[in-house]
């Protein structure tokens, strides 16, 4: 696939091309774009409720090896569109209706993206003495 499209763009155009899983868990990230993919993998696939295997057939599907490698590809966008708009083509702005969300996500509420990896930190944790426990 093309990595000079963006991807979500390239996400949508293989739509068609999935299983219902992993056509699930691509639905749920456009649909939270580009939030639910920048956690990690085991958060994304329980959020979409599929396996996080699923996740990773995605993602090399898409034409990545792996979640690092797809999601250092998505912070880099991110990044870009975040760091130099100015330098960006008139009107891909607009063609990234994320670009809000993440400035919230890093600039406006960092308190509650503290919380959120706590609270991941914790069911983490919880989950390794339950295994433990057995």
């Amino acid at each position: 696939m093309d990595r000079s499209l963006t991807i979500a763009v390239r996400m949508r155009a293989s739509l068609g091309d999935l299983t219902p899983a992993e056509r699930r868990a691509a639905t749920h990230i456009l649909s939270h774009f580009p939030m639910s993919a920048l956690g990690s993998i085991t958060a994304l696939a329980e959020a979409a409720e599929v396996s996080s295997p699923t996740i990773m057939r995605l993602v090399r599907k898409l034409g990545y090896g792996g979640w690092s490698d797809y999601q250092a590809a998505l912070k880099a966008e991110v990044e870009r569109l975040l760091v130099a708009p100015l330098s960006l083509p008139e009107g891909a702005l607009d063609k990234a209706p994320f670009v809000k969300a993440v400035q919230n996500f890093y600039f406006t509420n960092p308190i509650a993206r503290a919380s959120a990896v706590m609270a991941e930190c914790s069911a983490l944790a919880q989950s390794r003495q339950q295994q433990a426990a057995e």
